[in-house]
C-alpha cells in the first residue's frame, strides 16, 4: 500500500472486502504507516508482540499475587471455621459423654451391664456457616457536564506513549523492575496502590468480558479455543498500561470486533490502543461527549429545523442524550457485526479524506432516516429512546451511510457558499 489518499477514498466510498480487512485495518488505525516495506512491517509486528508479552507477564504476575493473597485469607478463614467447629464438637462430645455416663449408670442399675450399641453414641452433626463472596459494586458515571470541552481538555485525555505515559504511571506505580509471570513471592514488586486499583479493574473486566457478544460465533466457547480469554488478556493489558484511565464499561465492545478481524492478540492490542486515542475522550473521564451533543444540536438546527423544533417542543431533548450509546461505541450496539465492520472502516477513512467528525453525520443520518416516523408520531424523549432501542440491529446501514455522505457534502456546500 503506497497511495494513502487513494486507499482512504476507496474505503470511505466503497468499503473493504472482508478478506482484506486484516491487511488494511492496521493502516486505517495507525499501526502501520503507508509506504512501509514488508521488512519494516515485520519489525513493527515483532516489537508489538514483544511489548504485549511483557505487559502480559507483568499483569498476570500481579493477578497471581492477588489470587495468592486471597487464597491465604480463605485459608485463614477456613482454619478459623475448623477451630470453631472443633471447639463446638468438643463441647458437644462433652455433653454427649455426660449423657452416656448417666445412661451407663441407669443401665448398670437396671441390667447390670453396659450396652455398646446404646443410642447415646450416635454422632451429633454440627452445621457450618456458609460464606458467600460479595462482589464489589461499581457505579457507571454519567457525563453530566453542560459545558463544551475545549480541544486542550480533550487532548489531555488522549492515550499517550513514551514520556507522557511514564510520568502518569509513576504517580501510581513503582518505578523500576520488570516482573516475571510466576515470581509472585516478591511482594516488594507491587505497590499497594497498584494492587488495589488493578484488582478493582479486574472485577469490572471479568464482568464485562463474560457478557460481551456471547451470541456471536467467534465468542462462543468452542472446545479448547476460548476467544473470550483473548479479549480479557487485551483488556487487562490495556488497563495495566493505563491505570490512570482504568477500565470503563463498553471498552470490550470496542476491542471485540478488532479481535474478530485480526484473531491475533498483540495486533489487536496495538490497534485497540490507537483506536482509544480517538475514543477515550468519549468515556466519562473525557469531555468529548459534550462536544458531540453540541455539534449535533448545531447540525440539526441548520439542516432540519422542523425536526429541531419538534425536539425542542416535546420536552426539549435537543441535549441529544439518546445518542450517548451511539457516540460511546461508534454505533456498535446498534448494528449487526457485518455492518459494524463497514461503518467503522468508513469512520476511520473519513478522518483522512473528509472529516474527523463523520460519526456526527452517521448519527444525523440515523435520525433523518426515520424522520417522518418521528414527526408523524410526535415523539418525545422517551418515545425516541424506545424507538431506537427497538430498531437496534435492524437498520439498513448502506442507506444510512449513503445519507451520511450526502449530509457531509451538503454541509461542505453550505460552507463553500458562505465563504
Amino acid at each position: 500500500i503506497s497511495d494513502e489518499e487513494e486507499i482512504m477514498k476507496l474505503t470511505y466510498f466503497g468499503g473493504i472486502e472482508h478478506k482484506l480487512r486484516k491487511e488494511v485495518w492496521p493502516y486505517l488505525l495507525g499501526h502501520y504507516k503507508v509506504g512501509l516495506t514488508e521488512d519494516e512491517r515485520q519489525m513493527i509486528d515483532k516489537a508489538s508482540e514483544k511489548s504485549f508479552r511483557r505487559i502480559l507477564d507483568e499483569w498476570q504476575a500481579c493477578e497471581a499475587y492477588l489470587l495468592s493473597k486471597e487464597k491465604a485469607k480463605d485459608d485463614v478463614f477456613m482454619d478459623q471455621d475448623n477451630d470453631t467447629s472443633s471447639l463446638e464438637s468438643k463441647e458437644a462430645n462433652g455433653v454427649n459423654n455426660d449423657l452416656c455416663q448417666e445412661a451407663d449408670e441407669v443401665d448398670e442399675r437396671s441390667f447390670g451391664k453396659f450396652d455398646p450399641y446404646s443410642d447415646c453414641y450416635s454422632s451429633i452433626s454440627i452445621d457450618t456457616l456458609d460464606r458467600s463472596e460479595v462482589d464489589s459494586a461499581f457505579g457507571s458515571a454519567d457525563n453530566k457536564s453542560n459545558g463544551i470541552s475545549s480541544n486542550e481538555n480533550r487532548d489531555n485525555t488522549m492515550i499517550c506513549k513514551g514520556d507522557g505515559l511514564m510520568k502518569k504511571m509513576k504517580l501510581i506505580r513503582k518505578a523500576s523492575s520488570s516482573f516475571e509471570r510466576n515470581s509472585v513471592s516478591s511482594n516488594s514488586s507491587f505497590n499497594s496502590e497498584v494492587l488495589e486499583i488493578f484488582s478493582s479493574n479486574l472485577h469490572r473486566i471479568d464482568k464485562d468480558v463474560m457478557r460481551c457478544d456471547r451470541n456471536y460465533w467467534y465468542f462462543m466457547v468452542n472446545g479448547q479455543q476460548n476467544n473470550l480469554q483473548k479479549l480479557r488478556n487485551i483488556m487487562c493489558s490495556f488497563v495495566w498500561e493505563h491505570l490512570d484511565i482504568g477500565y470503563v464499561q463498553g471498552m470490550c465492545d470496542l476491542a471485540a470486533p478488532l479481535l474478530v478481524i485480526f484473531d491475533d492478540e498483540p495486533l489487536t492490542y496495538s490497534c485497540f490502543c490507537f483506536l482509544m486515542n480517538r475514543m477515550a475522550s468519549n468515556f466519562p473521564h473525557g469531555g468529548g461527549m459534550d462536544t458531540h451533543f453540541a455539534n449535533m444540536r448545531s447540525l440539526i438546527q441548520i439542516l432540519d429545523s422542523e425536526m429541531f423544533d419538534l425536539m425542542h417542543q416535546n420536552g426539549d431533548y435537543t441535549h441529544f442524550y439518546f445518542c450517548y450509546r451511539w457516540f460511546l461505541l461508534d454505533f456498535k450496539r446498534e448494528l449487526v457485526y457485518d455492518d459494524i465492520f463497514s461503518v467503522w472502516e468508513c469512520i476511520w477513512a473519513a478522518r483522512y479524506c473528509v472529516s474527523e467528525h463523520f460519526v456526527l453525520f452517521i448519527a444525523l443520518a440515523l435520525v433523518e432516516n426515520y424522520r417522518y416516523i418521528i414527526l408523524d408520531n410526535n415523539m418525545d424523549f422517551t418515545d425516541i429512546i424506545k424507538f431506537f432501542n427497538e430498531m437496534a440491529e435492524r437498520h439498513d446501514m448502506n442507506t444510512v451511510l449513503n445519507e451520511a455522505r450526502s449530509l457531509v457534502a451538503k454541509v461542505q456546500n453550505l460552507i463553500d457558499t458562505k465563504y
